[in-house]
């Protein structure tokens, strides 16, 4: 993975850009917008800065799968944690042993 600091560009960025390299991922954060009196046109225009990090496509896939992996253990996680919420209120609402 590549990181690079700042990016500055005319046209709105995608956050995630899988389409416009066959090797490269691109993942866009802090993307920021802005107006700015171009000189010659005397007209505002858009210009985006934003960090940007670069990714083989294998690279990308193995940070989507341990963040798959990682959601899940948190996912199964919260719903042992409700379960036994549930059963606790059960016992108190119903009694038992």
């Amino acid at each position: 993975m590549e990181y690079i600091e700042k990016v500055i560009s005319s046209t709105e960025p995608l956050k995630i850009d899988d389409q416009s390299s066959p090797t490269t991922v691109y993942l866009r954060e802090n993307i920021k917008r802005r107006s700015v009196l171009d000189p010659i046109t005397n007209k505002y225009t858009a210009e985006y800065s934003y960090s940007e990090k670069r990714y083989t496509r294998e690279e990308w896939l193995n940070e989507v799968y341990k963040n798959l992996t990682e959601d899940t253990t948190k996912l199964q996680e919260d719903i042992n944690a409700t379960q036994m919420a549930v059963a606790e209120m059960a016992t108190v609402i119903f009694g038992g042993e």
